[in-house]
């Protein structure tokens, strides 16, 4: 059973990384066909035009909006933490924040994601590390989730978030949460 939750779990990712990616690349065709050649935009202005479209339509950290002073803190944050950061942690960070828009993830479970994607150890870590994820909630989250689907014992779940990859104290965390 924890096998088949765990594909569950990356069957779902890839669906959502694929409308991601799918949204984007609607967007960009859009963006580019509504240009006419000499009101034309650079790839950079369509690719950000594109990214703030997607997180603006998927909300951060689970789906939730949060007020406009609380998401430019978050926004300026971000910048400064991308300035240093090479290309490939930055498109890392960008995918990090948009699988934990859709799905709760564990810090190790994230960096399995990305590297499933194509990202270096270094470069998911960056992405986990870096996408202001608070891992007690993401466990709480999971706990719900795996609850909604079937019925656990206290043991049982705590044993299923460790599997997904939270650390004991997140897995405790996430089943006393729910109040099992």
């Amino acid at each position: 059973m924890m096998g088949k939750n765990h594909l569950t779990h990356a069957t779902q990712a890839k669906k959502i990384t694929s409308v991601a990616v799918g949204a984007m690349l609607a967007l960009s065709v859009v963006g580019v066909a509504g240009c006419s050649s000499s009101q034309s935009q650079s790839t950079e202005e369509i690719g950000k035009s594109m990214s703030e479209a997607v997180e603006g339509a998927t909300g951060l950290n689970g789906g939730s909006s949060s007020s406009s002073d609380e998401q430019k803190s978050t926004d300026q944050k971000t910048e400064t933490e991308t300035t240093t950061a090479t290309k490939s942690q930055q498109n890392a960070l960008k995918m990090a924040k948009t699988y934990l828009s859709s799905m709760p993830f564990s810090y190790s479970g994230l960096i399995d994601q990305l590297q499933y994607e194509g990202f270096s150890l270094e470069d998911a870590t960056y992405g986990a590390d870096n996408c202001g994820a608070d891992w007690m909630v993401q466990a709480e989250k999971s706990a719900k989730n795996y609850l909604d689907m079937t019925a656990f014992s206290h043991s049982g779940l705590v044993e299923q978030l460790m599997y997904e990859g939270y650390t004991a104290e997140e897995a405790e965390h996430g089943a006393t949460s729910q109040g099992i």
